[in-house]
């Protein structure tokens, strides 16, 4: 009889006793006595709880599947050396039951050809997953007490290492060229003024390297303030201890950031003290001294009267200030030949949007066809046994979810209106209204509108409301037939620069950093990257 003679343990048993060298005594002095020839044999020195894991019983069944007629049996000491799994275990048997192959442990030996063995091999494969079931709720506990305790035990996150203190006790060290980027990061996101994306993309230029994924669970990680997030185990409470290891950023920084992140900060306009009567507040610079202007009221005889002010008392009547500002307000108009320059854009803009979307709907129709012959071929190697059953539901089960990811995709394509019209005309409508859409709205409105227009502040005398700084898009829809005549012939070099602020979107339509939804005579919907 033809043998394969298979050993296995685990780290931890072999610490104990339970070596690879006598499992390996015991079944060649077994093959000996019965006369059997061995072939070929394993050893299996990892931990691994099923067969996935184990790389020299991979190497095994592959002998085993290509020499099928020269092999009668695996040999194992115990049958928990085969498996601890009594559902993997009997999916395995069958495999090799297939190829015929039979297997037996010398020191619990079954005579396969009686009924009642088949009795006693539950009992013995079912003592085996009992054993690892303890051995996994000892790890669990172990894990428990390590976290609470302050322990780091897994793989140390990006600007850490790590290491071993006193008592084995397992924590993280801090890795200076690497924590310099994670310390930067959550430094300029906190500050409301940078969007993680653009900080991602300049420090990247410098050589940080994490995908967007990756970069945005990092900035969630409170391990990085020094603590540790211990899981709900056993009905007990998620909670989060102090750990061994030093922070790399403060709590207060990490709020900030988690904040920012939840969107309870409108990035790009300057937090204000609520007044409906000030939406102007924070806005304004004195153009006598380049101070910063709050506002405040004061109470006359018979009145009370409100004023927009900086710290050296330069104060101008609320009146005023809005007045000036409406007449800067009434300044921005659209030129003439604005709307048929734009509508020839637009038309560009529509025909490149439709190839696009076109040539995505065929390359996802390819890759759904090609998915679904991956899952049917997992269905294939299953029926004929070349996989097992954790590998198929693990195939099964990523190829599954890249198919509704991909049908989900299919169907928003299906659906999805281009947006680059959306945006045009809702920019020249805005524009076109501006001042009806401005005293129309309430006072976060108005903010948000302000905020979208001007890209700096407004300086303020007694005679006038000026800026230096306009957005840029806004400039371009505002200029005048003379400067608008050379792009449409398409001897103005900016020609190049004009089309990109609506064809640059792709697929996707531009994120709306603010939506104004007014409920006047006049509606629309616009982003400040896009009008």
């Amino acid at each position: 009889m033809n043998v394969i003679l298979y050993y296995r343990v685990s780290t931890d048993e072999q610490a104990k006793g339970f070596s690879l060298d006598y499992q390996e005594e015991v079944l060649r002095r077994f093959c000996e006595i019965k006369g059997y020839n061995v072939i070929n044999s394993y050893r299996e020195d990892e931990s691994g709880k099923n067969f996935e894991g184990r790389p020299e019983w991979h190497k095994l069944q592959k002998f085993a599947k290509e020499n099928k007629k020269s092999v009668d049996l695996v040999l194992v000491h115990k049958w928990d050396r085969f498996a601890r799994n009594i559902l993997e275990a009997y999916v395995m048997l069958d495999i090799l039951d297939g190829w015929g192959i039979g297997v037996n442990a010398v020191e619990q030996w079954l005579d396969m050809t009686i009924h009642e063995s088949k009795i006693m091999l539950s009992i013995y494969l079912s003592q085996g997953e009992v054993e690892r079931l303890k051995i996994s709720a000892r790890v669990k506990d172990g894990n428990y007490k390590a976290l609470s305790s302050g322990c780091f035990i897994n793989k140390a996150p990006y600007g850490y290492a790590n290491i071993k203190l006193e008592e084995k006790k397992q924590t993280l060290e801090i890795v200076e060229d690497k924590a310099t980027f994670i310390r930067e990061a959550f430094q300029r996101v906190s500050t409301g003024v940078e969007s993680g994306e653009s900080v991602l993309k300049d420090m990247r230029k410098r050589g940080f390297k994490m995908s967007d994924s990756n970069f945005f669970r990092m900035l969630r990680k409170v391990v990085y303030t020094g603590k540790i997030l211990v899981p709900e185990y056993k009905k007990i409470p998620m909670k989060i201890v102090d750990g061994y290891h030093d922070a790399i950023t403060d709590l207060i920084t990490f709020d900030k950031v988690q904040k920012i992140l939840d969107g309870k900060r409108w990035n790009g306009i300057v937090p204000s003290h609520k007044n409906d009567l000030f939406p102007l507040r924070n806005f304004l610079i004195c153009d006598c001294c380049g101070g910063n202007m709050t506002a405040s009221s004061s109470q006359g005889r018979t009145k009370k009267y409100h004023y927009y002010h900086c710290h050296n008392n330069h104060r101008i009547s609320l009146e005023t200030v809005h007045q000036m500002f409406e007449n800067l307000l009434s300044e921005i108009t659209i030129s003439n030949g604005t709307k048929e320059l734009y509508s020839e854009i637009l038309k560009n803009s529509i025909k490149k949007y439709s190839s696009e979307r076109n040539t995505r709907t065929k390359s996802i129709e390819a890759e759904i066809n090609k998915t679904t012959q991956l899952i049917d071929n997992a269905d294939e190697r299953l029926l004929n046994k070349d996989i097992g059953i954790e590998t198929y539901n693990r195939m099964n089960d990523k190829y599954q979810s890249q198919l509704r990811s991909l049908k989900a995709e299919q169907s928003k394509l299906k659906t999805e209106k281009n947006p680059i019209e959306q945006y045009v005309d809702g920019g020249l409508a805005l524009l076109s209204n501006l001042i009806t859409i401005y005293n129309k709205s309430d006072y976060e409105r108005k903010r948000a509108l302000i905020g979208s227009i001007f890209s700096g502040k407004l300086v303020v005398s007694k005679t006038e409301c000026r800026t230096t700084e306009t957005n840029k898009v806004i400039e371009l829809f505002t200029r005048n037939d003379g400067q608008l005549e050379g792009i449409k012939k398409g001897t103005n070099s900016e020609k190049s620069g004009l089309s990109p602020l609506v064809l640059g979107t792709g697929l996707e339509p531009v994120r709306p950093l603010q939506s104004l939804d007014f409920k006047s005579s006049v509606s629309t919907n616009f982003t400040t990257q896009a009008i």
